[in-house]
């Protein structure tokens, strides 16, 4: 029964799938010591708030600091870690709400006997209640079962969840509403919740909504404003890390200079360790480090991208040549999901060793996966640099990738896996998952599933790709949906009713 939940195991903080992202690695130890101790203290003491929202600008290591909260917490006798959900852009049911509260509820079972028996029950009386609106999903997933808890027992050791990157998840108060709005009134008693997020308006508002409707009322929620922490003290902890890993090439003059640069940033410090350790040799470790430290200007991490990107997409290249790789990077960071150098090549226009080669020169910020073969950015600030850049090229970018994915589904077909017969379930088709990923593949799937995503983020651009899209609606719309059908992802046809909107 927990199997069907829907819930993500990609999310558990402890996970090993997606581990190459940053966001699963812990703080250096002796580093974010005084946060630690806070964070160790208001878990362990029930008198402290019910809630505990970390918020800081990108860069001042929010997902680090919670990975360390969950070694803590697994290791404290005074508390428990029972549930984790590590949200991430790159990871597409990471960054789904509607996978919040199934994923927590799986985890609660996994942990609490009686959570589980009365979650089966209510599983059994309702098996499409994991597709219910996050208002259901709280009460029934949640709340009802913890009732059960609670009826037999006071928990010896506080049981706390982690939830990390809220403003990573798409429509993320959507599930975050109703679950404050359970903690507000108490109705998952003597649970603790670690939030962490950037201070995106919408948590904002629902992490604040008590305070500001209620200004009297204390809320369950405190608030810890990461990137307000002394200077002098992230400082000192970004020393003591940029020492521990250049301090084989780095003299003391090197350390210090970076650990300036940084500032209040360690994902700073972070990228210049990626970029100096992309290379073997000491020699040449110790020259790009000199070279990362030579422009005293750099003060935030734009600065750095730009000065990579100088060597990779600098002069040494002819117009047309710059061109091809700007035009790769912008794709990259348009899609919408990650996708192999020859996909990337394909919607790209462009050659698969071409996009091969750039992401090898650029493996201080993005790399190619052992897991998937998929190309995948270290840290979400460099997708942002390079939309920062020229907003409206990215508008653009969306555009061009509207049809490139209309280009890709001219290949649809009636019955594009030859099944024998349209009277036999799909589950009960041998091989069917072997047809789809030879029939369809990777640049037609990812067509399928985002060319509306595409269209509704081209802007002011829209008008350009309508025609486009309606020939295509018109011409292969039934295909589309029998592949979508295929590929079980119905219900991301949904996206036609935004569509027809923007058209009409």
């Amino acid at each position: 029964m927990l199997a069907k939940l829907g819930y993500s195991a990609k999310a558990f903080y402890d996970t090993d799938k997606g581990s190459q992202y940053t966001r699963h690695r812990h703080c250096l130890e002796g580093t974010r010591q005084k946060i630690l101790e806070n964070i160790q203290h208001w878990a362990e003491n029930a008198g402290e708030s019910t809630g505990y929202w970390i918020w800081g600008m990108a860069g001042t290591g929010k997902s680090t600091i919670a990975m360390s909260a969950c070694n803590l917490f697994k290791k404290s006798e005074e508390c428990a870690l029972v549930a984790s959900f590590f949200c991430s852009r790159q990871i597409e049911e990471c960054r789904d709400y509607r996978t919040i509260i199934p994923t927590l509820a799986y985890q609660l079972a996994r942990g609490f006997r009686r959570f589980a028996v009365v979650l089966r029950d209510i599983y059994n009386a309702d098996p499409e209640i994991a597709s219910k609106q996050p208002e259901e999903q709280v009460l029934n997933l949640l709340i009802e079962p913890w009732k059960a808890v609670l009826a037999f027992q006071n928990q010896r050791r506080v049981p706390v969840i982690v939830l990390d990157a809220l403003d990573e998840c798409t429509e993320v108060q959507r599930a975050l509403k109703p679950l404050i709005a359970a903690i507000e009134e108490g109705k998952l008693a003597q649970i603790k919740f670690l939030f962490t997020s950037r201070p995106e308006q919408p948590v904002q508002l629902l992490l604040h909504s008590n305070q500001l409707n209620m200004p009297d009322i204390p809320s369950k929620v405190k608030v810890f404003e990461l990137h307000g922490v002394e200077k002098d003290e992230v400082q000192k902890d970004i020393n003591a890390y940029v020492t521990a890993e250049l301090k084989s090439i780095a003299t003391e003059k090197h350390l210090q200079e970076l650990t300036e640069l940084a500032g209040n940033l360690f994902i700073f410090a972070a990228t210049v360790v990626k970029y100096v350790k992309g290379i073997k040799d000491a020699s040449s470790q110790l020259h790009r480090l000199e070279k990362a430290l030579k422009d005293n200007k750099h003060q935030e991490l734009d600065q750095l991208y730009a000065g990579v990107l100088q060597d990779v997409i600098g002069e040494n290249f002819e117009k047309d040549e710059v061109d091809t790789r700007w035009n790769i990077l912008h794709t990259m960071v348009a899609l919408l999901q990650p996708m192999t150098c020859k996909g990337i090549a394909v919607m790209a226009s462009s050659g698969e060793d071409t996009v091969r080669v750039l992401i090898e020169q650029l493996q201080a910020f993005c790399f190619i996966s052992a897991k998937d073969q998929c190309v995948h950015t270290f840290h979400l600030s460099f997708t942002e640099y390079i939309t920062r850049r020229d907003k409206m090229n990215i508008a653009k970018y969306h555009a061009k990738l509207s049809i490139h994915c209309f280009k890709q589904m001219e290949q649809l077909r009636f019955n594009m896996c030859d099944l024998p017969s349209s009277f036999v379930p799909d589950a009960e088709v041998e091989g069917l998952q072997e047809r789809i990923k030879e029939r369809i593949g990777e640049t037609l799937e990812y067509s399928s599933h985002f060319w509306g995503n595409h269209v509704l983020t081209t802007g002011p651009l829209v008008r350009n790709v309508t025609v486009e899209m309606e020939s295509f609606l018109k011409a292969k719309g039934v295909y589309w949906i029998e592949a979508m059908s295929l590929m079980n992802a119905l219900l991301k046809c949904g996206v036609l009713a935004a569509l027809l909107k923007v058209s009409n």
